[in-house]
């Protein structure tokens, strides 16, 4: 068994169009968790690889792991729409 994981912190707060409050999370790597063996906790294997670390007074040393999603399903929720108004 095999998964992947995105490492992110809570970098900042904005509002969206209708005024609703959200959470930007920002990401700064990947866990990966291993067990070969079922679900035997023993044998689980964890790495972490990090590519940035959060520069912010709020950040005290713990992140927030989210399953990460497939690649399709990220770049559908980057910005929808962003560009359909552009005439070429």
């Amino acid at each position: 068994m095999k998964k992947t994981y995105d490492l992110k912190f809570p970098a900042r707060t904005y509002k969206t169009a209708n005024g609703e409050e959200k959470t930007f999370w920002a990401a700064h790597g990947t866990l990966r968790v291993e067990c070969p063996d079922g679900i035997d906790l023993t044998k689980f294997q964890f790495t972490v690889k990090m590519d940035s670390l959060p520069i912010s007074k709020d950040y005290d040393g713990w992140f927030q792991c989210y399953e990460k999603k497939p690649f399709e399903e990220r770049q559908s929720e980057s910005r929808p729409g962003e560009y359909e108004d552009i005439k070429f």
